[in-house]
């Protein structure tokens, strides 16, 4: 006698028909996969032509700044030439005027330091000479410099004053 087989029968698959609206269903479904594929592939070439764009437009930009950058610098050249040439031909008709300018440009950027006072004193060991922290007239403590030895005996008289 055969053994006894408790489990259950397996089943063969049966076949199974779709129902026209299930097909319906499945060929959006199959249609709408295909779209999402083709807007991811735009979407890489859309990325990738802004990269693109981007660099185009930064090197001509780039190229812009040099052009604007040599412009300017021939523009300034072109105008300190004919500053020149203005102040050549003053200072042939009217000598005395451009040295009276020039002597006012010189007092405007010359600023004179008087001594005050010494407000402090060292000795620097490599060459053994006596610094002093000068106090200039009119300056901050902050613009006092160290003096030497030499600076100090050369400018006496200021100093007593």
């Amino acid at each position: 006698m055969p053994p006894k087989n408790n489990s259950t029968p397996i089943k063969t698959s049966e076949s199974y028909t779709m129902t026209h609206e299930e097909e319906e269903l499945q060929y959006e479904i199959s249609k709408l996969r295909y779209q999402v594929q083709q807007i991811s592939i735009l979407r890489r070439e859309t990325e990738a032509n802004i990269d693109g764009l981007k660099e185009e437009m930064e090197a001509k930009l780039d190229g812009l700044k040099d052009q604007i950058i040599a412009n300017m610098d021939d523009k300034l050249v072109e105008d300190h030439i004919e500053h020149q040439q203005q102040v050549l031909q003053l200072s042939k008709d009217n000598p005395t005027l451009v040295q009276n300018l020039m002597k006012q440009q010189e007092d405007q950027h010359h600023i004179e330091r008087s001594y005050e006072e010494v407000i402090e004193t060292r000795t620097r060991q490599v060459r053994s000479i006596s610094e002093y922290l000068s106090k200039w007239k009119n300056f901050p403590v902050e613009d006092s410099t160290w003096e030497d030895e030499n600076f100090i005996q050369k400018h006496q008289e200021i100093i007593k004053r």
